[in-house]
């Protein structure tokens, strides 16, 4: 059985302090990532290309619009999305390399990770 082909779609728009992070913590996606970048003026998209993204400059949608533009473009039927303020955890990233070389990625309909964002001063999960 051949492992899972997935792409990382990642949104950005002013994102250069954080888009080497979203995309590491990508790592095992190598060659399948693509970045929408909402026409940034400051160096996202170079970054993002210098790690080897696809990279897209085009005009902002709507955050919605913008998440299916970006699945749009994958080459894979799989899709790890993110926004470029977001990166993989160290057990989120074991736990995905897990899924993507065992044997149940075939029966797997999606996964699903627990989130812990920063807003408004404190942790929210």
């Amino acid at each position: 059985m051949a492992a899972p082909n997935v792409s990382l779609v990642v949104i950005a728009k002013n994102e250069a302090s954080n888009i080497e992070r979203c995309l590491s913590s990508a790592a095992f996606v190598q060659e399948r990532i693509v970045v929408v970048d909402a026409d940034t003026s400051d160096a996202t998209a170079e970054i993002a290309r210098r790690l080897g993204a696809r990279v897209f400059v085009e005009p902002w949608r709507g955050f919605k619009e913008q998440k299916v533009h970006a699945a749009s473009l994958a080459a894979n039927d799989w899709i790890l999305s993110l926004d470029a303020d977001e990166a993989l955890s160290d057990e989120a990233q074991r736990q995905t390399q897990a899924w993507l070389s065992g044997a149940e990625a075939e029966r797997l309909d999606g996964m699903e990770y627990p989130r812990l964002s920063w807003n408004l001063g404190r942790w929210i999960r």
